[in-house]
């Protein structure tokens, strides 16, 4: 900061001014007018001492900056004070993406005095920057004059209401906005989410006991989600503990349609491709490829899959035809496919039976990595339940029980009806999870111009949408939930869902720019955007981290256009400015 001389019509006007940083040039911004330079020397004979004081803030510590404007200004006081300012990054990512508007546009105004958009924007951007409770969310924003907020705790769990009405029309309008980046192929999982509480709803309520993927025994909810080919969001789904990931597809696919997208190559797990899925993308505009369980496979088919003989590699000149097993490479894989009729037998909504029959590809990969890789775990597990031979059956999905077997025997150990019970390794059980070492299938309507190997490519593409869950399970802490009405959690969980949303935007925007970063290290840099407040004046930039911090947090900025942000001084009329901008 300095002082600026600046003459008109014959006399001579002070300024306090600063430098702002506009890409590799600096520009000069007017903080204060000090008034006429006669007139201060007049009244403050000391103007040389005031300029002194100018030189001294520039090179004084941070904390000693805010003492020097305090004497320069004796009638304003200085706190210590400090606020976060994220939300600006946030608000301004929101706006540029269309999120703010397409939130305002499709829900309905009511009589209410809270502006549900304004709090649901609040909520995300507290998500981003420090994940807590609805309540201590609620006090930070309250405390934060920067988000501006009038509203009352009750307020934000009605917003959370009234958002969870809306969820589906809002997607709509996103993806109106936005059409598939992508749209040959979109993807789909699911995940859940668990509660710290012991007690399920009552039948119909979305807090259930279901098969946690977590391996926790709290109730659930549940969670679908499609993501597009490079695993940008598209669409998602709230849904009970206990429900069937197959029944969670349609109805969301149902909706996509609505809004224009319909035409795709579905892809997903083994269990989230059942007949009826099949059958929806068995049609013009839309196919699927899907995983498929080499145990669920007729006994002939299975036979052709897990012999010898038949195999092919493929290497970036040519495919290699009529290979064994024994072939494969180190670090590669074989492969081969066949086609079976499949019968998928369904009712209407009459009762009545009818019988559809699609011809499918089914593709099956070998390979020696995966081989190796699929006996340790197994070794891992027969290790696991000969340990838990002297405790009581394990119950969760990767039970030790697949392996393990009673029988009834005597003190002799002669097998007898009704004596006693022994629980053994069952070495049949054994080999025959062992004969699947090494082996994955795929099924698919595509016809055969479409190469296998592409097939295989689309699917390895799959695992992308963990990505997502990861992140709102880790980045931005989507549980455990702190909420209990229906309403209530799934406002909660599409606020999760627009939160990690708006942090992959970011990512998508810097990367274009050749600047690296993830959704971990993007919520560090919003974050660590801190201005300390400087009463009747305004805020003097604190920010916080480390200098990979620094330049990442300056990309952001530099993109959204809030360069101001690393002024040394922001002032209020300028905060105000910003803040009014963002919506």
């Amino acid at each position: 900061m300095f002082l600026l001389r600046k003459k008109a019509k014959g006399h001579t006007y002070c300024y306090l001014a600063t430098k702002k940083r506009v890409g590799k040039a600096s520009k000069t911004i007017i903080v204060r007018k000090l008034g006429e330079e006669s007139d201060l020397e007049a009244s403050d004979p000391g103007l040389r001492k005031t300029m002194a004081e100018i030189e001294r803030f520039n090179s004084e510590s941070e904390e000693n900056k805010a003492c020097v404007l305090k004497e320069l200004n004796p009638d304003r006081k200085c706190t210590d004070r400090t606020f976060r300012i994220g939300q600006l990054a946030v608000f301004a990512a929101m706006k540029e993406y269309g999120m703010s508007q397409d939130m305002r546009g499709r829900i309905e105004k009511t009589r209410e005095k809270y502006d549900c958009t304004r709090i649901a924007s609040d909520l995300i951007a507290e998500r981003i920057i420090d994940p807590a409770s609805k309540v201590r969310s609620y006090e930070r924003i309250i405390e934060n004059p920067l988000y501006g907020a009038k509203y009352s705790l009750q307020d934000t769990y009605k917003s959370l209401a009234k958002l969870a009405e809306y969820i589906d029309s809002i997607q709509d309008a996103m993806a109106r906005r936005h059409p598939i980046r992508e749209d040959s192929v979109v993807y789909y999982d699911t995940t859940n989410f668990y509660f710290e509480i012991e007690r399920a709803d009552e039948e119909g309520g979305l807090r259930q006991y279901g098969i946690s993927k977590e391996h926790r025994p709290n109730p659930i909810v549940q969670m679908g989600l499609f993501t597009d080919l490079n695993g940008h969001p598209i669409w998602c789904n709230v849904n009970p503990g206990n429900t069937a990931e197959c029944l969670t597809v349609l109805p969301s696919a149902a909706l996509m349609s609505k809004a224009g997208i319909s035409s795709y190559i579905y892809c997903a797990d083994a269990g989230i491709g059942s007949g009826r899925i099949k059958i929806h993308n068995n049609c013009a505009a839309r196919r699927y490829v899907v995983a498929q369980s080499l145990k669920k496979l007729d006994e002939t088919t299975e036979k052709w899959a897990l012999s010898d003989d038949g195999w092919n590699l493929t290497t970036a000149k040519k495919t290699i035809s009529g290979l064994k097993r024994s072939d494969c490479p180190k670090d590669g894989f074989l492969w081969k496919e066949t086609v079976r009729k499949l019968v998928v037998t369904l009712k209407d909504e009459k009762g009545k039976t009818g019988k559809t029959e699609i011809a499918e590809r089914i593709i099956v990969t070998y390979s020696d990595s995966s081989f190796r890789w699929e006996t340790h775990k197994l070794e891992n597990k027969i290790k696991r339940a000969a340990a838990s031979l002297r405790t009581s059956r394990e119950t969760n999905p990767n039970s030790t029980s697949t392996i393990l077997t009673s029988v009834a025997v005597d003190a002799d150990a002669e097998v007898l009806d009704d004596v006693s019970i022994v629980t053994e390794i069952d070495q049949k059980k054994v080999d025959k999870e062992a004969k699947y070492n090494g082996f994955y299938a795929v099924a698919t309507n595509l016809q055969k111009d479409v190469k296998a190997t592409d097939v295989l490519a689309i699917n390895a593409r799959r695992f992308q949408i963990e990505d997502y869950f990861k992140e709102m399970k880790s980045t931005i802490s989507a549980r455990p939930m702190f909420v209990s009405k229906d309403e209530s959690i799934q406002g909660h969980t599409f606020i999760c869902y627009l939160a990690v949303m708006v942090l992959m935007e970011i990512e998508a925007r810097l990367a274009k720019k050749k600047i690296e970063s993830t959704p971990a290290r993007l919520r560090e840099a919003i974050a660590s955007m801190q201005v300390k407040e400087i009463p009747g004046l305004g805020y003097e930039p604190c920010h916080g981290g480390t200098e990979s911090v620094r330049k990442i947090r300056e990309a952001i900025e530099d993109e959204y256009g809030l360069g101001a942000l690393e002024m040394e001084f922001i002032s209020e009329k300028k905060m105000k400015e910003i803040r009014k901008a963002l919506g």
